[in-house]
């Protein structure tokens, strides 16, 4: 099956701008977007670290408050592709995300680094976040797991 939905557009509660999150030793700067539900979008050079436990660490990180929120990890394959790994608030790593998918596409649509239409790779699929005439769309598939 495929499927298309409206979403609605992007707010930025904490500001538009990137900042940066101190996780012990490291941080991570990200961009704090809310798609319905808060996301955290990370821009990594590559996804070979442990994401999913930074993915714990920045999901309920006091920066945030009052938020708990999602986070997604992306590294840009070229002007309309990402690479993209999810943490989801409460439930961990799922391998693929709709509104991971748009704060991924949202966030890397703000600062330049992809233009629309944006395709949203997960370990199990690919979602296409794009923009038409001001409103934003979410495209992708699904498949029935049980009768």
């Amino acid at each position: 099956y495929r499927f298309r939905c409206q979403m609605p557009a992007p707010e930025f509660p904490l500001g538009v701008n990137e900042m940066s999150l101190s996780l012990g030793a490291e941080s991570y700067s990200g961009t704090f977007v809310h798609v319905g539900n808060p996301q955290f979008a990370v821009t990594v050079d590559h996804l070979a670290f442990d994401w999913r436990g930074v993915g714990q660490l920045v999901e309920t990180h006091t920066g945030l408050a009052p938020y708990t929120t999602n986070v997604s990890f992306s590294r840009v394959i070229d002007e309309h592709n990402l690479d993209t790994r999810f943490w989801e608030r409460g439930a961990g790593a799922p391998t693929s995300s709709g509104t991971g998918s748009m704060g991924a596409a949202m966030a890397a649509l703000t600062h330049g680094r992809v233009v629309s239409p944006v395709v949203v790779l997960g370990t199990h699929g690919a979602q296409t976040v794009a923009k038409i005439d001001g409103v934003y769309f979410l495209d992708g598939g699904a498949r029935l797991l049980s009768a």
